[in-house]
C-alpha cells in the first residue's frame, strides 16, 4: 500500500490556539482508507513530522485505522451504526458555568481541574442537582494539593464522583487515594490495576484492551475524522458515558455535518450512515493528499 498525508491546522473557538495534526491515507489499487494522527504536548508526543518519520505508536495506530477504514471501502460496507453513544458534558472553565444549570440534571459532567483546588471544592459544594462528576487534573497536581482537594470535599459532592482522572503522578498515593474516591487513568501507565478503578481509551491513539474492565472512551480533541474512528469503536463497546463531544471546541469545519448532537448524545449524520467505512468521502477527496517523502522533504 501506498501512503498519502494532508497536513491540517484546527483553530481553537475563542483564542489564537491550534492544533496540528495530519490526516494518513493508504491506497492500492484505488482503494483507500484515511485515519487521523493527532498529537498533543501534555501527553508528551512529539510533532506529527516526528511521530511519521519514526513511525511512531501514533502512526501505526492511523494506519492500523486506515487499513480497517480501507478494507470496509473496498467492501463497499459502512463501519459506522444509526446508535447514538451518551457523552459527558466537558467544563473546561469550572468558574464559569453553574453545575445547578437544569441541562445538567442526571446527566454526568467532565471538570478540567487545576491548582485551583480551592475554588473547585466549593464550586462543587454548591452542586445540589443530582449529577455525576468527573474531573481531570491532567496530572497537574502534588500529592499534597490533591490530598487538600479531598479534604475540602462534602460528602455529598464524593458520592456524586464517578471518578478523578489522573490527579497526580502515579505513586503509591494512588492506592490510599483509590480507597477513598475512584481513580481513572488516561496516559499515566501504572502497571498496578488496582491503582486506578477505571481507565480512559481514546480508540484514535491505542487499541481497545481486552478482557474485564471500567472503561470510559474519549475523543483526543482531534480532526473529525479521528473522532469518527472513535466514536465507531464507543458504538459497540461504551457501556457509560462516552468523552466525544469535542467538536465544539474548534471552529467548524465540512466535516462537522457528518454528526448529529442530541444534548449530550452524538451521532452519525444520514450522509455518513449511507457511506462505506467511515464515511465522509466528499470532503476527503477535496483535500490535498502528497506522499510521505513530499510533505517532509
Amino acid at each position: 500500500m501506498e501512503v498519502f498525508l494532508s497536513p491540517y491546522e484546527l483553530k481553537k473557538n475563542g483564542s489564537d490556539g491550534v492544533q496540528r495534526g495530519t490526516l494518513i491515507k493508504v491506497f492500492e489499487n484505488g482503494n483507500w482508507g484515511v485515519a487521523d494522527l493527532c498529537p498533543h504536548r501534555l501527553l508528551g508526543d512529539c510533532p506529527w513530522e516526528e511521530e511519521v518519520r519514526q513511525q511512531g505508536p501514533l502512526y501505526l495506530r492511523a494506519l492500523n485505522l486506515a487499513t480497517e477504514d480501507f478494507n470496509a471501502r473496498k467492501s463497499a460496507v459502512s463501519l459506522l451504526s444509526d446508535k447514538k453513544v451518551l457523552n459527558n458534558f466537558l467544563v473546561t472553565d469550572f468558574q464559569s458555568v453553574d453545575l445547578n444549570e437544569k441541562r445538567f440534571e442526571n446527566q454526568t459532567v467532565k471538570i478540567k481541574g487545576d491548582g485551583r483546588v480551592a475554588l473547585l471544592a466549593e464550586a462543587l459544594n454548591r452542586v445540589q442537582g443530582n449529577l455525576k462528576i468527573r474531573i481531570d487534573f491532567n496530572s497537574k497536581l502534588s500529592p499534597a494539593e490533591f490530598d487538600i482537594f479531598i479534604s475540602l470535599l462534602s460528602a455529598g459532592v464524593i458520592s456524586r464522583i464517578e471518578y478523578i482522572e489522573d490527579p497526580a503522578p502515579v505513586s503509591a498515593k494512588w492506592v490510599e487515594w483509590n480507597k477513598k474516591i475512584p481513580l481513572a487513568s488516561d496516559w499515566q501507565k501504572t502497571g498496578d490495576p488496582s491503582m486506578a478503578k477505571f481507565r480512559i481509551v481514546k480508540p484514535a491513539r491505542e487499541d481497545v484492551p481486552g478482557g474485564s474492565g471500567l472503561f470510559t472512551f474519549t475523543s483526543s480533541m482531534d480532526h473529525p475524522v479521528g473522532v469518527a474512528h472513535g466514536l465507531r469503536v464507543a458504538q459497540k463497546f461504551a457501556t457509560n458515558a462516552s468523552g466525544f463531544l469535542t467538536l465544539n471546541i474548534f471552529e467548524t469545519t465540512p466535516f462537522h455535518k457528518y454528526f448529529v448532537t442530541d444534548g449530550p448524545w452524538l451521532g452519525f449524520s444520514e450522509l455518513a450512515l449511507r457511506d462505506s467505512g467511515i464515511g465522509m468521502s466528499e470532503e476527503l477527496q477535496k483535500l490535498n493528499w502528497a506522499g510521505i517523502k513530499d510533505v517532509l522533504s
